[in-house]
């Protein structure tokens, strides 16, 4: 009965609209070919109407013809993975309509394995981590993407994984196991997973037969947080790369009102850092101690607790004369990888700004290290300086929380540098979706305030504002960049020489047209 209804509709609508769909990928922004995009007629009252299926061209386009007036749901096969928001719920066409739609995409496939035991027999039961790269401080970090758990079988499987770089980690209980794949225990031996539009499968991935050692020590504290329980975090000490700290099982005992004896068994050997807490969500006290495991067991660590801190401050305009912007609010980030469940709400997320500019960051954790940022910012305006005490801190934009009696201010001023251009490809055309980021010179590449980002419209332009007095490097690429992947070196290296430099002046608007770099 649905698809008569929908047939009937069909057959009264005039057919005389088009809708042409070009499928980018969201990284190259080059047309995808051979996907299927599906338009199906939305009808009142009815759950779906008439379909039809289109299979992209070499440039990625799907033509839809002789299409009655009405709403249509697009929906692209499977394998494909529509980002940024550009697959709208539904499009609506009218009398003698041609709509053009462009939807970017990344590939999207299943990643599968199965975890064997030192014997090769299955492995149950492990918790399986899919670890996707990003970046923290110009640094790159792991961060779990996904969890899985083996089966009795020891298989796993992560399904709709878009395109990417990726890292398996492995953690098993009986006894207690942390590898990598293909089969390692320290995360710089690890496999990169590189996962373009194949699905991938792993194989048996071993847990590895490695010496494993007793970590022990002693947790002091405060007497007034006797009765709340231990716990510990661990992850490795790894200057190169982060990696977000795991929860580890221990024994653990309380032999005064201000001490707890703990007892961590089968930790492999390699370089650690311990987080010892006492209660939960950075509501308690936290500890951070450095392990080094060779060939013995590591004892009588003294590992003493810390309370929260916090740190007051204010927000000004560096012209007295200019009123304060309205709906500011402060980030504080932290730049340490600690545990994310052990840091509170208020110290990671933003912290609202009072309307005389007064501002408050609690629950910091002593001895960690953190970023300041404004956000809520007008277009035209930028942070002039951060001043922690009588020291400015705007260089990195960094502070290492403690108690303190010193307060912030934060100066902001206006206007900023503006720089306008377009972006061409190779051979001379607008490239329309391309992203644009701005790059500040080398002595302030540590303060993540002085990067801008922006992204062309349909005719290859660009606007930036805001922009901090100095020097600039521009770079226009096929697609954004990973979050924060600009702060690093190593990423900027490969694109180094072909970059637009600039200059940014108050109040002032250069010109930059810049040449696509594949």
């Amino acid at each position: 009965m649905r698809v008569l209804v929908a047939t009937l509709l069909m057959l009264t609508l005039q057919s005389t609209g088009r809708l042409d769909i070009v499928v980018r990928d969201a990284n190259t922004r080059e047309g995808v070919s051979g996907v299927p995009v599906t338009l199906t007629l939305r009808v009142p009252n009815e759950p779906a109407g008439l379909s039809s299926t289109v299979f992209t061209d070499p440039r990625g386009l799907a033509i839809f013809s002789a299409l009655g007036v009405g709403s249509y749901a697009i929906r692209l096969g499977e394998g494909f993975q529509a980002q940024g928001g550009s697959l709208p719920a539904f499009v609506t066409l009218d009398a003698v309509t041609t709509r053009k739609l462009e939807i970017s995409v990344k590939r999207i496939a299943t990643v599968s394995g199965r975890i064997v035991n030192r014997d090769g027999g299955p492995s149950a039961d492990a918790n399986v981590a899919l670890l996707s790269m990003a970046y923290v401080d110009g640094r790159q970090a792991l961060r779990i993407l996904r969890n899985a758990t083996s089966d009795n079988d020891g298989n796993f499987r992560f399904i709709e994984i878009p395109s990417g770089d990726y890292y398996v980690r492995v953690e098993h209980q009986m006894p207690r196991t942390i590898a990598y794949y293909p089969g390692v225990v320290d995360p710089s031996g690890a496999q990169r997973l590189t996962l373009r539009e194949q699905d991938l499968a792993l194989g048996d991935i071993q847990l590895p037969n490695v010496p494993r050692f007793k970590v022990s020590g002693t947790v002091i504290h405060s007497s007034s947080e006797g009765g709340r329980a231990l716990t510990i975090y661990m992850s490795h000490d790894n200057l190169e790369l982060q990696e977000d700290p795991f929860l580890v099982s221990l024994s653990s005992r309380r032999v005064s009102s201000t001490e707890v004896r703990f007892e961590l068994n089968d930790v492999p050997a390699g370089a650690y850092i311990l987080y010892p807490l006492l209660g939960d969500r950075g509501l308690g006290s936290l500890g951070k101690e450095s392990v080094r495991i060779d060939d013995r067991d590591v004892s009588d660590l003294k590992i003493v607790l810390k309370p929260m801190v916090g740190i007051a401050g204010r927000i000004v305009m560096k012209d007295a004369q200019s009123r304060l912007p309205e709906n500011l609010r402060l980030a504080t980030p932290s730049r340490d990888s600690f545990p994310p469940l052990l840091v509170s709400d208020l110290s990671r997320s933003a912290i609202a700004v009072a309307r005389n500019g007064e501002f408050a960051v609690r629950n910091l954790i002593d001895g960690g290290r953190y970023g300041i940022s404004v956000q809520g910012l007008p277009p035209d305006a930028f942070v002039s300086n951060i001043r922690l005490g009588n020291r400015s801190i705007l260089s990195d934009s960094a502070f290492v929380a403690g108690v303190t009696e010193e307060t912030f201010e934060v100066q902001i001023a206006t206007p900023g540098g503006i720089v306008r251009g377009s972006v061409r490809d190779s051979g001379g055309q607008p490239v329309a979706s391309a992203s644009v980021v701005a790059v500040p010179d080398f002595a302030r590449r540590k303060n993540a305030a002085f990067y801008k980002r922006t992204t062309t419209d349909a005719r290859g332009q660009f606007t930036i504002q805001g922009l901090a007095p100095g020097e600039y490097q521009l770079f226009a690429l096929p697609g954004a960049p990973p979050q924060g992947a600009e702060e690093d070196p190593a990423f900027l290296g490969v694109f180094e020489s072909r970059s637009t430099r600039i200059s940014a002046v108050p109040g002032q608007a250069v010109e930059a047209n810049l040449t696509l770099i594949n």
